[in-house]
């Protein structure tokens, strides 16, 4: 997923069937960040 978002911290939530996973980041002048989120196969 792409998001254009303003500098500012964020938390991203992510879930895939009843899995849930969050991580914190912090969006800087360069506007540019990546996430990597890993769920187990059920």
């Amino acid at each position: 997923m792409l998001a254009k978002l303003p500098t500012g911290s964020y938390t991203v939530y992510a879930r895939y069937k009843t899995e849930e996973q969050h991580q914190a980041v912090t969006v800087s002048g360069s506007g540019h960040q990546r996430l990597s989120f890993r769920f187990g196969i059920q």
